[in-house]
C-alpha cells in the first residue's frame, strides 16, 4: 500500500553511481590499452622480433602486471558499484510504491534477491528494472505502459559482457600456441569495449529513472 513506504530521493545515489561507473569506463579504456599492448607483443614475437625468448617473457610479464593490477582496480569498483546499485534498486523500488503503484511482482527485496538466484538471475533481473522503469514513469498504470527498449538493450550487454570472462577462461586453460593466446587477448579486448558501452547504457537508465521519480513526487510545502 501507499502509505506503508517512505518515498526517498534517489539522486544522492544515482550520483554515486554515475561516478563509478565513469571510474569504470576508465579503468576499462586502461586495460584496453594494456591488452592492446599485450597483443603487440605476442604479435612482434610471433614474427620474430624479439632477439631471444628471454626477452619476450620479461616484456610480457611486465604487461601482463599490468593487467592483472588494472582487472583487481576493476574487481573493486566492481563490487562497491554493485553494493550501491542493488541500494538504488531497493529504494527505487520502495519509491514506486510510495508513489502509488499498485499490484507490482517483485518486492524491494526479490527486486535484488533476484539477482543472486542462479537460472533465474538470467531474466528476473530484467523484468525486475522493466517494472521499475514502467512504474517509475507511471505509477498509477504502469502495467500498461510499453517495456522501454533501454532496459532489453542494457539486459543484452549485461549478459555479454558478463560471459566474456568465462569463455576467456576456458580458453586459456587449453590454450598452447601464440594465436590463441592472441584470439584470447582480443576477445578480452572485446569485452572491455561490451562493458564500457554498458556503463553507459546503465548511466542513462539510472539518470532516466531516478529524474522520473523525482518528477512523479508530489510537491510538499
Amino acid at each position: 500500500m501507499k502509505d506503508n513506504f517512505e518515498f526517498k530521493s534517489p539522486l544522492k545515489l544515482s550520483m554515486w553511481i554515475k561516478r563509478l561507473m565513469y571510474a569504470h569506463i576508465i579503468v576499462s579504456v586502461l586495460l584496453i590499452l594494456s591488452i592492446s599492448w599485450e597483443i603487440k607483443i605476442l604479435w612482434d614475437f610471433k614474427n620474430g622480433t624479439f632477439s631471444n625468448q628471454t626477452d619476450f617473457i620479461t616484456v610480457l610479464a611486465s604487461a601482463e602486471e599490468i593487467t592483472i593490477n588494472l582487472s583487481l582496480l576493476f574487481i573493486s569498483l566492481f563490487l562497491g558499484g554493485g553494493i550501491l546499485i542493488f541500494k538504488w534498486i531497493h529504494r527505487c523500488n520502495k519509491n514506486v510504491r510510495a508513489l502509488g503503484s499498485k499490484q507490482m511482482k517483485f518486492s524491494p527485496g526479490w527486486s535484488v534477491g533476484w539477482f543472486f538466484v542462479p537460472i533465474a538471475n538470467l531474466f528476473k533481473p530484467f523484468h525486475v528494472m522493466n517494472e521499475i522503469w514502467s512504474a517509475s514513469h507511471s505509477p498509477n498504470d504502469w502495467s500498461a505502459n510499453e517495456k522501454p527498449k533501454a532496459i532489453l538493450k542494457w539486459w543484452i550487454l549485461w549478459i555479454a559482457s558478463n560471459s566474456v570472462p568465462q569463455i576467456s577462461s576456458n580458453l586459456e586453460e587449453k590454450a598452447q600456441t601464440i594465436d590463441e593466446f592472441m584470439k584470447i587477448s582480443f576477445l578480452n579486448l572485446g569485452g572491455e569495449v561490451l562493458w564500457i558501452i554498458l556503463c553507459f547504457a546503465f548511466i542513462s537508465i539510472v539518470t532516466k529513472i531516478s529524474q522520473a521519480q523525482i518528477g512523479q513526487k508530489e510537491p510538499t510545502d
